[in-house]
């Protein structure tokens, strides 16, 4: 019998500013916190009403609580079955006691930060309330939260790390993202903070970055891991694709500067890079090249990439990797050949996601597709999409054997329409 207990939901605080929330997986629906339940809670990533009631449906009904909306779609091929859940190994089994010191104790050991939506991207799943550009794009407001409420929480967090036992795990992890974290100026200001607070030995500072950084800012930052040698930086670097089609996707970045980053990171001795691609709907088929180029990359520093490689996909309707047509998964196939020859981990994460391609397939997804294609080459003209992506015109000739000339102008919806969070994957 499956054990239903997830280790992100003990071990992981993620707080997300924009949106006045607070939970313990970024894949799971929010924990909405009011002010004053923080004014008159001095515990609150403990012992807040709804996280309680989260890990008590995981100990003691063992299952998975709705908020788990995500991984209950992907069932059996999601996050809690894959190496993010470090307690569904089988030999981990708890017993009646650890449930209950569990359910109110703290296991706390990886902390994530989005202070804000400042981004100088958009990125094609992203949107507006996880991009200033995109909510520049579509004229939009920026999704900006409540700066009391956020005050209230980064206090209450000092506090916690001010009380909090530093004995329990070799390391704690501290991740920002965003946005883009690195042109926050808030990111350095708490950065700063954390170094006081944790045991440098044992800290680790995380970054979801899209290395897009102008110099003048990457170099504070590289100035900065300098001077704190004694502590572990490591960069989840967003990169789906190479060149022409890596500035397709993440609309806006140069690849140059992008590239050359990278490398100044490979290059640090107290860095430790990893690659965190979002498998999407114009990603899929260059994955396998993708895969031998940056295993090259990262060899030529003397750091392999194996298990350097995070898992992250597209789930919503028309940029998803489900909507592709079934003969896709040859793709998935030759990159998983290639991991098993050069031993990558990413292959484990491979043989999951190969079974639901083509799995959500509509009488709707071709003229999502073709919805959002509309939206690009109305809004970013100088990018032929369908050149870059030459594959495009097979997936919707395969959904569609008789799709006319797609006259755009007269499909086109606009944007405030098509890319509302159920139609586009918002970033998590």
């Amino acid at each position: 019998m499956t054990q239903y207990i997830c280790s992100k939901m003990f071990t992981d605080i993620n707080m997300k500013f924009p949106y006045n929330s607070v939970k313990n997986c970024c894949k799971t629906k929010d924990i909405h916190l009011e002010i004053d339940e923080l004014k008159n809670n001095k515990n609150i990533f403990i012992e807040n009403t709804d996280y309680l009631k989260r890990k008590a449906i995981m100990l003691f009904e063992n299952r998975l609580p709705d908020a788990c909306d995500y991984c209950l779609k992907l069932e059996p091929n999601n996050w809690f079955r894959s190496s993010y859940n470090v307690y569904h190994d089988k030999k981990i089994i708890f017993t009646n006691d650890e449930k209950k010191e569990m359910y109110k104790g703290d296991k706390g050991r990886l902390f994530e930060f989005v202070l804000s939506s400042v981004c100088d991207l958009k990125c094609v799943y992203c949107g507006p309330k996880d991009s200033t550009s995109w909510a520049k794009e579509t004229n939009q407001n920026k999704n900006v939260g409540n700066e009391e409420w956020k005050n209230l929480i980064l206090d209450q967090f000092i506090n916690y790390l001010k009380n909090k036992d530093f004995t329990d795990d070799p390391c704690y992890y501290f991740s920002f993202s965003g946005g883009e974290p690195t042109y926050n100026p808030e990111t350095i200001i708490l950065l700063e903070k954390l170094i006081n607070y944790v045991p440098s030995h044992k800290l680790r500072l995380q970054f979801s970055s899209n290395l897009n950084t102008k110099k003048n800012i990457f170099d504070k930052y590289v100035d900065l891991i300098n001077k704190h040698s004694n502590i572990i930086w490591q960069f989840q670097c967003s990169i789906d694709c190479l060149d022409k089609q890596f500035e397709a996707i993440r609309y806006g970045a140069k690849w140059d500067r992008v590239f050359n980053n990278l490398k100044i990171l490979l290059s640090l001795d107290n860095v430790q890079v990893r690659l965190s691609p979002t498998l999407n709907i114009f990603s899929l088929p260059t994955l396998k090249k993708y895969l031998q180029f940056f295993v090259k990359l990262f060899n030529e520093y003397k750091k392999p990439l194996n298990k350097r490689i995070g898992f992250n996909m597209v789930m919503e309707p028309g940029l998803s990797i489900q909507n592709l047509p079934k003969h896709y998964v040859k793709y998935i196939d030759n990159a998983l050949e290639y991991c098993i020859l050069e031993k990558l981990d990413y292959a484990e994460n491979l043989k999951r996601i190969r079974n639901i391609i083509g799995n959500s397939i509509t009488e709707h997804t071709y003229s999502e597709i073709v919805h959002c294609i509309q939206y690009f080459e109305n809004k970013r003209p100088e990018i032929n999409w369908y050149e870059t992506f030459p594959h495009l015109y097979d997936v919707l000739k395969t959904l569609n054997p008789n799709m006319p000339i797609i006259d755009y102008q007269e499909h086109f919806i606009p944007p405030n329409a098509r890319f509302h969070k159920n139609t586009i994957c918002l970033p998590s």
